[in-house]
């Protein structure tokens, strides 16, 4: 079993509530507008596991946890998620990471990552077992309206906010958004 986590974190303004989101540059070119996510370490509640994403992440400091807004399994019947790092043909697959399952035969799957490189994976290591937790916290009003923070993949990326209501992610980052949209639009956020 693994599970994921991620951070809506909103603060309220002037204008209205904001949400926290980052432009994720693509292979190839062009940006994914995401949130702050991350996996659960072993030994490690959810609630703590986001907090500790989001600092790592983002940097951000003196966010308050609200509420666990929503809990699912969120993968597709052909998709896994690794139980630890591993990969073959010079491919490195994190744990956590989701991968498309081509086939399987004996202990070993082939399977394609979601930046299209194909690998062999050992089967023991894939799971199908996986619950995403979906955290709102909320930062202070005051603070940078955007920064840079690096990713653990390295590369600078560049956080803001954006008025809840208008914020557009990535095809599966927003069916998590427009399931707890309005809790989050709403006076308490809960």
């Amino acid at each position: 079993m693994i599970e994921k986590v991620a951070a809506l974190v909103t603060r309220d303004v002037r204008g209205g509530r904001e949400l926290l989101v980052f432009d994720h540059p693509l292979e190839g070119g062009g940006v994914s507008v995401q949130l702050p996510s991350g996996t659960v370490e072993p030994g490690e509640r959810p609630a703590d596991a986001v907090l500790r994403e989001l600092a790592e992440e983002t940097g951000l400091r003196g966010v308050t946890l609200i509420v666990e807004l929503d809990r699912f399994s969120p993968l597709a019947p052909d998709e896994r998620v690794t139980v630890a790092a591993s990969g073959t043909d010079g491919v490195r697959i994190a744990r956590g990471e989701t991968v498309r399952l081509r086939s399987e035969r004996g202990g070993v799957a082939w399977v394609v990552t979601a930046s299209g490189q194909e690998a062999r994976v050992i089967r023991e290591l894939l799971t199908s077992e996986v619950t995403r937790f979906l955290f709102h916290l909320r930062a202070p009003a005051t603070g940078a309206a955007t920064w840079t923070a690096r990713c653990d993949c390295g590369a600078p990326l560049e956080y803001y906010w954006v008025p809840i209501e208008q914020a557009r992610l990535d095809a599966l980052q927003q069916q998590w958004l427009d399931r707890v949209r309005e809790r989050l639009a709403g006076a308490g956020g809960a």
